[in-house]
């Protein structure tokens, strides 16, 4: 006979996803009672939950500035620990200091970073402070605390930071004229066209036929 279990599933309606296809939860944690949802780019249900597609977080980095604040949180909340890192360094710098930090402070497992206020498409949020959990590493995904008013807030702020695209420069038409006039000429026999430069006109090929008749005539003589 096969052990029953007991499973509770948390779902998430609003933004992307409408009732009938909530973001379900894929991992989370509880801590003193209150229940953390973890944060990731894998996570199909958080991405439509933000954007609306299952991969719609590819390219944004509001996750990376989100687990950021939350290093700066656990810093402010070891004592002693802005004095112990000095000027801000490295991110490598960083991340060696927060896991000594850990190391030695580890009974500090629930931090409230620093949300920011936020403006996007001429509507605002305020900021406000998100309880989170410390993770073994910087690195680690970021679990939050479950309830609306955190997620609402997330998901604003991360359409608020936008997809990192870099549009591609544009070439000039100057510079591809300029390149043009420094190629060399065609050679002897050379079809123009292979070489770059546009084909003669008729009025090219009619002059050209009268300096070959005029050179054929010389010769006769």
């Amino acid at each position: 006979m096969q052990p029953v279990v007991v499973k509770q599933v948390t779902q998430v309606c609003g933004g992307g996803c409408p009732e009938s296809k909530p973001w379900v939860v894929q991992s989370s944690e509880m801590h003193g009672g209150i229940q953390y949802v973890q944060l990731s780019k894998s996570d199909s249900g958080f991405n439509r939950f933000v954007t609306g597609s299952y991969a719609g977080l590819r390219l944004y980095h509001g996750l990376h500035k989100l687990t950021a604040l939350r290093t700066e949180a656990y810093m402010k909340g070891v004592q002693g620990m802005k004095d112990e890192m000095g000027a801000p360094g490295s991110a490598y710098a960083q991340r060696k200091a927060f896991n000594v930090a850990k190391g030695r402070h580890g009974s500090i497992d629930v931090v409230e970073l620093e949300a920011p206020d936020v403006e996007h498409e001429e509507e605002s949020i305020k900021g406000r402070n998100i309880k989170v959990l410390v993770p073994a590493t910087t690195r680690s995904n970021i679990f939050v605390e479950c309830n609306a008013s955190n997620l609402e807030y997330i998901r604003f702020f991360l359409l608020a930071d936008g997809p990192n695209i870099e549009p591609k420069p544009k070439k000039s038409p100057k510079r591809k004229r300029e390149r043009a006039a420094d190629q060399d000429p065609p050679a002897a026999g050379q079809d123009p066209q292979v070489a770059g430069e546009d084909p003669p006109s008729y009025s090219d090929v009619e002059g050209l036929d009268h300096a070959r008749e005029l050179v054929h005539q010389d010769s006769l003589e």
